[in-house]
């Protein structure tokens, strides 16, 4: 839980998420792929793409050829998250308010 929330406070946008979900992928062995180059694939390896700086795809191959299969899971860097709304300064008598709206999913917990 502690490395979660660690994650969460470092990853402010979408493109320190991709950022920090590249260095987590580094530290475990992953290899970096390069869309512009062929792929040169091995069993037994694992690979990730990134792409505008901001989305992460990563994958492992099976160390045997004949227990080639796949699941996917995905998830969104950007979501949930605030968004300015067109002509978001509001004014109040002391300070500035944002309008803002909820983009994504919103979740409700109940304790």
């Amino acid at each position: 839980m502690k490395e979660f929330l660690e994650f969460l406070k470092n990853s402010k946008t979408a493109f320190h998420a991709a950022k920090n979900v590249c260095d987590i992928l580094d530290k475990n062995g992953y290899v970096l792929l390069n869309e512009q180059e062929p792929f040169k694939l091995e069993l037994g390896k694992k690979y990730y793409i990134t792409r505008n700086s901001s989305s992460v795809f990563a994958f492992t191959l099976p160390k045997e050829f004949n227990k080639l299969g796949f699941n996917i899971t995905a998830a969104h860097l950007d979501s949930p998250t605030f968004k300015l709304k067109p002509n978001f300064k509001l004014d109040v008598t002391k300070y500035v308010k944002l309008n803002t709206e909820v983009y994504g999913g919103q979740y409700l917990c109940h304790g």
